[in-house]
């Protein structure tokens, strides 16, 4: 659109195009575990609910809200149970999750529970797409596996921003998840990681 000038009073004024607006990025949606509209329901046959152990459900289903910002934990639970989702001990199969969510596909799922975690991986997936990490629920003792939304590395890169499915609110691994002393490297465990790309 070519610059228009126009008269007013006298004064001339130049009126220069606008350009569009940047469509409004995909975001992720929070959602907790706890909610009541899905804490009861059960993971496949298995003894545990989402209250309780639906972690990696609720994680995941926080990425796909990036392709579907309608999705919520209760969709994908529902979805999992209707499709044989979960292990007889109700662990989640995580190519499942992308089955069910359009344009979504499961690209890499990479464990370091007996080596440090391989932080240029992560910090690649992560300057992509958001994608879901394992933690220790309880930091310091036995491994009490626990799954994380991680969103991006910290402007500092020394830590990663992330949505806790337990409370639904945000935080970050280091803040949340280690104790004095341990690095990403020591309390990073696992990253489940889904491709995002619409089309």
């Amino acid at each position: 659109m070519p610059e228009l000038f126009v008269v007013i009073d006298g004064d001339w004024f130049t009126c220069k195009p606008q350009p569009a607006p940047s469509p409004e990025p995909a975001r992720v949606i929070a959602y907790s575990q706890r909610d009541e509209r899905w804490a009861g329901i059960h993971l496949g046959a298995s003894t545990y609910t989402m209250g309780s152990a639906g972690c990696a459900v609720t994680a995941a289903t926080m990425v796909a809200t990036m392709l579907d910002p309608t999705l919520t934990p209760l969709d994908v639970v529902t979805y999992l149970n209707e499709h044989g989702g979960f292990t007889a001990g109700g662990l989640l199969y995580w190519a499942k999750v992308a089955e069910f969510v359009e344009d979504m596909e499961p690209v890499d799922y990479r464990k370091w529970t007996k080596t440090s975690a391989d932080m240029s991986y992560v910090t690649s997936v992560l300057s992509r797409w958001p994608a879901v990490l394992q933690v220790d629920f309880v930091p310091g003792g036995a491994l009490n596996t626990h799954f994380v939304t991680a969103l991006r590395m910290t402007a500092d890169g020394k830590d990663i921003d992330i949505i806790d499915p337990w409370t639904g609110q945000r935080g970050t691994v280091l803040g949340l998840y280690s104790v004095p002393g341990w690095t990403l490297q020591r309390a990073v465990y696992a990253l489940a990681e889904y491709s995002l790309e619409r089309g």
